[in-house]
């Protein structure tokens, strides 16, 4: 069996186990399977290439203000708590800081 040991964002996929894992992207299959509207879906891209365009130190700061731009997003308002309500939680962040990978496979 699989073992994470960081938190994974809601809605997000991961690949690999214990310390290798690293945040694939969003489950956009997920999400459209649900039935979330192509401006939520968006929204959710936005805000996630906001909040882990930079530094593990600086997420809380950029979560708060992606739930600012995107306040009227229950989803985005979602991933934005569940980062900023605990801000001791460390989340799993993509693999190459630089590139913000949203594609996930089945």
């Amino acid at each position: 069996p699989s073992v994470i040991v960081n938190d994974v964002i809601p809605f997000g996929v991961v690949k690999g186990t214990r310390q290798d894992c690293a945040l694939q992207g969003l489950n956009l299959i997920g999400l459209k399977n649900r039935g979330f509207s192509r401006e939520t879906i968006r929204c959710l891209r936005d805000a996630y290439k906001l909040i882990f365009a930079g530094s593990p130190i600086d997420i809380v700061e950029r979560a708060k203000q992606a739930g600012q731009k995107f306040a009227d997003c229950g989803p985005v308002m979602e991933l934005v708590e569940f980062i900023t309500e605990y801000p001791e939680r460390k989340p799993i962040f993509p693999a190459k800081r630089g590139a913000v990978p949203l594609e996930v496979a089945e």
